[in-house]
């Protein structure tokens, strides 16, 4: 009898070890992106205009329509970026999402949507001195002086551009990843853009041949 006892003790035991090892390993496991966000999509959610930017942002629709040509807003403002253009990697500002592949469908597959990253793509273009042509080919604008200078003098800008760079790709736009890094290429070798030679080679380019693979 006595044996019969100590026997259910032990299985008793094992069978708390046991569970308890479970517990701990479901802690030690990394959350999935479904776990992180649960039944939210916050990129998607900004890009349906029904989310503002965080901190102290605005719905897309009132940033691509008000902070157009604002340029000391879109220089000094640092959470804005991360919303505008979403990537898989956690950036700097922890108000913002990392980009998840149902987001990436539904953003890249809605024709609303998707012309939202074209015209943050536009706003961005603009803020740098740049423009886009009609057949996805880029050109400095008339007041490029003034903003190159800037882009010059603000490095934190050619982290900006990383980011724009992989974003595109995320969301299809691959014409115009390819052929805006071919500018921005061209801008590098001409002296025009000297500065950027190593984000060029180290950063820019590495992150539009990611998506060749």
């Amino acid at each position: 009898m006595l044996a019969t006892w100590i026997i259910l003790v032990i299985i008793l035991f094992i069978l708390i070890v046991f569970c308890l090892i479970l517990c701990f390993c479901k802690r030690l496991k990394p959350k999935s992106e479904p776990e992180i966000y649960g039944d939210h999509n916050p990129n998607l959610d900004f890009y349906s205009n029904s989310r503002k930017s965080e901190p102290n942002g605005d719905y897309i629709e009132d940033i691509l329509e008000n902070w157009f040509g604002d340029y000391e807003k879109l220089e000094r403002h640092h959470g804005y970026i991360q919303w505008l253009f979403p990537n898989k990697v956690t950036g700097l500002n922890r108000h913002a999402f990392r980009l998840n592949d149902y987001e990436i469908q539904e953003i890249s597959r809605n024709e609303v949507l998707r012309d939202r990253v074209k015209r943050s793509f536009h706003l961005m273009l603009d803020f740098y001195g740049m423009s886009m042509t009609g057949d996805c080919q880029f050109a400095l604008s008339l007041s490029s002086n003034d903003r190159i200078k800037n882009l010059k003098e603000s490095p934190h800008n050619f982290l900006r551009i990383t980011r724009i760079l992989t974003a595109l790709g995320e969301f299809g736009l691959r014409r115009e990843q390819k052929n805006w890094l071919r500018f921005l290429e061209g801008m590098v070798k001409r002296g025009i853009l000297k500065e950027a030679d190593y984000s060029l080679n180290n950063f820019w380019t590495p992150a539009v041949q990611a998506f060749d693979r």
